[in-house]
């Protein structure tokens, strides 16, 4: 009467599927913040820095590199994140599938967007945090 075999593999899909809602929710709320990170600062950028009469910032150009790896850092991150959005989806749908040789592949890919999408986010929020500062000083 006991099938074990089957209730194991039942648990292992639900786990697996739990796990594939989770990152999705995950990468879902870093698409947000990255987004409205990207949406507040390109609207806030002219208060923060000084500005010319002809509405050009004033600022020097390390700073303003600074700001330009920040938006590049946020880019990573929300290429990365949507990429993952994607695959995390695709994925709970397959969930009742046996992986396919490429799986190593698909697993290395995730591995790439979530790096790119984490820590796009913190270095973009580390460089604009640096370039504030350094107009500060």
């Amino acid at each position: 009467m006991w099938d074990s075999g089957n209730s194991s593999m039942d648990r292992r899909r639900q786990a697996l599927l739990d796990y594939f809602k989770l990152s999705h929710d995950t990468q879902k709320h870093l698409t947000t913040l990255t987004a409205g990170s990207i949406v507040l600062i390109s609207t806030f950028l002219k208060d923060i820095f000084p500005k010319s009469k002809n509405r050009t910032l004033l600022i020097g150009m390390p700073i303003k590199v600074l700001i330009a790896v920040s938006f590049f850092c946020f880019g990573c991150s929300l290429l990365g994140s949507t990429l993952l959005l994607g695959r995390y989806s695709t994925r709970a749908l397959e969930v009742g599938s046996a992986p396919g040789s490429d799986f190593g592949k698909r697993e290395a890919f995730r591995q790439i967007a979530r790096a790119m999408a984490f820590f796009g986010f913190w270095l973009g929020l580390a460089f604009f945090g640096l370039a504030v500062l350094a107009n500060l000083f």
